[in-house]
């Protein structure tokens, strides 16, 4: 899991002006993508598009 977030955070932090999506491992626990996303969007990351109010928003039905 380790490595999964440590993707996750360097395409957050660096490749915001390239493009670069981060796709999540099928295997990852929701906790685990959770914490990612958490740490991420403290630490400044553009979060809005997956806030309750932004484009990408996808509500876990």
């Amino acid at each position: 899991m380790v490595p999964l977030l440590l993707l996750f955070l360097f395409f957050t932090f660096f490749g915001a002006g390239a493009a670069t999506w981060c796709v999540v491992r099928s295997d990852a626990s929701e906790q685990t993508l959770q914490a990612a996303l958490d740490y991420a969007c403290a630490a400044g990351a553009d979060c809005a598009p997956i806030q309750s109010s932004g484009l990408c928003y996808l509500p876990n039905v």
